[in-house]
């Protein structure tokens, strides 16, 4: 049996929803970069090794092997892949794992960590081989993954696949743990919790031709409420979407917390690329991380073309971008600085996302927090997030931007998107905003 998204030994292919940020594809590694699910396993090697191997030993399995020894099978796996190439040693653990009474799937399924790859490659398929094992003899082990799904502080990317095995063998059981997943810590069961909702709105809203003003309030309720959960932009645009047509006011920024206010100042000079390096006056101003309040407009620094002063400014778009070209001036081979006072409500570890095509710094507190010298190379939503410590009260946060030599149409976008939220996206509420969204 094959559940979908599942991974396979055939294919060794992940195919949920949407991207994660996972390590690269030696365990250990430290550098991070955002893949999607489909270029996640490793390369077509160890997918025919592996595709190999489970044919030749899957007649192994049974009564050759004893359903004993499955800890300490997991914890010499990892130690049988080196460099990320399995050994013999590596099938022996394999046929272990997969002889494994079917109460162990979940011992099994908080191994699968998605910085180590290969070895989830091999766990997974083993509980694959003990599931598809137990939809045959009746021993499906219903209410350990049950449990498992339901527990919260189980790894998200395991409870997703075991929702997922469940779903595909009682599907309207499943699909009844969906909405208390609205609030799920687990974007991946969150997503599917907010496309149920989104679901049943759309049904009441066409429920009826011209729809009856209950059916609309209802559709309302329920699009107001996959727009409080919702946490991937592709969901939220399509909850507010359909709040605008009918009539109610969205407001993104809020939603997810977008720093709209800021003060600006510049341009500097960045010819060859080279200002990024350069620590400008606004750096080491002690008035920049005082953070009583505005900075004095009258408080100059020498700029590139005589003094420049800081400046308010207030993004106008719905996902709080800052448009440098508009604000500071379209130029090339120039930077600035971006200062905004984030007033917390909390104290306590939160992230701090930036979207930009520019090279950038950006400074928590006095702290540098990101740094990328990179030019016009994407700019998806939360682009580059980094932890962050808030503390109660004002936090300042400085963003220097470069802009390049480049004159091309695709390198004149000059600006950024910056927010500060929770490991979900939720947003730190400020002193003055209600109640943190769920």
């Amino acid at each position: 049996m094959t559940a979908t998204p599942t991974l396979t030994p055939a294919t060794l292919t992940l195919t949920p929803a949407t991207p994660i940020t996972v390590a690269n594809a030696i365990c250990g590694e430290k550098r991070k970069r955002r893949f999607s699910y489909g270029a996640f396993w490793p390369g077509v090697f160890h997918r025919f090794s592996l595709l190999v191997f489970v044919f030749w030993s899957a007649a192994l399995v049974g009564d050759s092997v004893q359903a004993d020894g499955v800890d300490d099978a997991l914890r010499e796996l990892p130690r049988t892949i080196q460099q990320g190439v399995p050994s013999a040693d590596t099938q022996k653990q394999w046929q272990i794992l997969a002889a494994a009474e079917p109460s162990a799937v979940p011992r099994l399924l908080t191994r699968l960590r998605p910085e180590c790859p290969v070895e989830t490659n091999w766990i997974w398929s083993a509980v694959e081989s003990i599931l598809d094992r137990s939809v045959r003899d009746g021993t499906f082990p219903h209410q350990e993954l049950e449990r498992f799904v339901l527990d919260s502080k189980q790894p998200a990317r395991a409870r997703r696949m075991a929702f997922e095995q469940l779903r595909r063998v009682n599907p309207a059981l499943a699909a009844s743990w969906l909405r208390p997943a609205l609030q799920d810590q687990s974007l991946e069961m969150r997503r599917d919790a907010v496309k149920l909702v989104l679901d049943e709105a759309q049904a009441l809203r066409v429920k009826t031709e011209p729809p009856s003003d209950a059916s609309r309030d209802a559709a309302i309720q329920a699009f107001e409420t996959a727009m409080l959960y919702a946490r991937d932009l592709d969901q939220v645009n399509l909850a507010a979407d359909a709040l605008r047509e009918l009539g109610r006011p969205v407001n993104l920024v809020k939603h997810f917390g977008f720093l709209a206010r800021w003060q600006l100042v510049g341009p500097f000079e960045n010819r060859g690329r080279g200002g990024l390096a350069v620590a400008y006056p606004p750096e080491s101003d002690t008035q920049v991380w005082d953070n009583s309040g505005a900075l004095d407009a009258n408080h100059p620094y020498a700029g590139l073309d005589g003094e420049v002063r800081w400046q308010d400014h207030e993004s106008s778009d719905e996902l709080g971008k800052i448009d440098l070209n508009k604000a500071i001036a379209t130029r090339k081979e120039v930077l600035a600085y971006a200062r905004a006072v984030f007033d917390s409500s909390y104290e306590g570890p939160a992230e701090l996302r930036l979207t930009s095509l520019n090279a950038h710094k950006v400074w928590v507190n006095g702290t540098l927090v990101v740094e990328n010298d990179v030019y016009h190379a994407g700019s998806e939503l939360d682009q580059y997030i980094a932890p962050i410590h808030v503390r109660p009260g004002p936090n300042v946060v400085l963003v220097k931007l470069c802009q390049n030599e480049q004159t091309e149409p695709w390198a004149e976008p000059w600006g950024f998107q910056c927010r500060i939220c929770d490991g979900v996206g939720t947003p730190i509420p400020e002193k003055a905003s209600s109640s943190p969204a769920p």
